[in-house]
């Protein structure tokens, strides 16, 4: 009762949420939802899409993935765990990971070596 409770709070006052951050870990599910964390330099949050909102997102998030994305806070009452729902995503540039990734490439390609 008390996480139905946490819930119902949670949804009604954390709705239309834009957040931004890089994914460090991510599930694109059988069922077609994505389940992925979303940090920054000082948090990190779990995040689930749902099939239906994944369906209009026009490329599948990956480890790196910098992003924003908009939506609201949720709890699952099973676990007790409290996530954001993303409604909408979109790449908000490069995250650490993956420019790390890139100028290593470069300097690689620099050297005749990539």
């Amino acid at each position: 009762e008390l996480n139905l409770k946490a819930k119902a709070l949670l949804e009604t006052h954390f709705e239309d949420i834009v957040l931004s951050g890089e994914i460090s870990k991510i599930t694109l599910h059988g069922s077609g939802h994505w389940y992925f964390d979303l940090k920054d330099e000082r948090s990190s949050i779990a995040c689930a899409m749902f099939k239906g909102a994944n369906l209009k997102v026009g490329f599948k998030p990956a480890v790196g993935d910098f992003l924003e994305l908009c939506g609201s806070v949720s709890l699952y009452p099973e676990s007790g765990r409290y996530q954001f729902i993303a409604t909408s995503i979109k790449k908000a540039g490069f995250g650490d990971l993956e420019a790390q990734f890139l100028a290593l490439k470069e300097r690689l390609q620099k050297e005749g070596l990539f």
